[in-house]
């Protein structure tokens, strides 16, 4: 399966990294607005390629996704250029969703024109809501939220108190409740 990565900056590199270890992909394609910071990426992930399953990484622009399965949004403003750093602010991570909104509805129709079967999937903060501005750029239903497994790594969650509190494994209970949190906000 060809993976394509929207944003190379720290989440979209962690994101091709992951994705390279565990062998999820044969083709990763890098596609950041300053396509040199993709190529850097891309150039870095091929150094360590030898050491795990076979993959080919690439950078590229939007039409370089042609034949992706997934598309993963990475793309964004961070909650630090986006003041939303105060964990004590109820509206918290929702501060990012103008902006990053503003951005989905830029890059999202170029994804689709260049992989318009990929199932795409809102990585940037908050992404529950992105994932719904996703969909309606998109002009299709094969948008999906990492939102649920994000918010469920946060030490607080719900999740984490009752993973430490039962003893169950971290990785077999993401496996079983992805979706159980999962609620849009927009």
């Amino acid at each position: 399966m060809k993976l394509g990565i929207i944003g190379a900056g720290n989440v979209g590199a962690a994101c091709a990294f992951a994705a390279v270890i565990r062998g999820s992909a044969r083709e990763i394609v890098l596609v950041n607005r300053t396509r040199k910071t993709a190529e850097a990426v891309a150039t870095d992930m091929r150094y360590g390629t030898p050491l795990g399953p076979k993959v080919e990484i690439a950078d590229g622009d939007y039409d370089a996704l042609k034949g992706a399965g997934v598309v993963l949004i990475t793309s964004g403003v961070n909650e630090k250029k986006g003041g939303a750093t105060d964990r004590k602010d109820p509206k918290g991570r929702l501060r990012l969703l103008g902006k990053n909104a503003e951005i989905y509805r830029d890059i999202v129709p170029k994804i689709v024109s260049a992989a318009p079967d990929a199932i795409l999937i809102a990585v940037t903060d908050p992404p529950d809501s992105l994932a719904d501005v996703a969909r309606l750029a998109a002009k299709h239903e094969r948008v999906l939220s990492a939102g649920t497994y994000l918010d469920s790594q946060l030490p607080r969650s719900p999740r984490q108190i009752l993973w430490r509190r039962s003893g169950i494994c971290r990785s077999a209970g993401h496996r079983r409740s992805w979706h159980l949190t999962s609620f849009p906000v927009v």
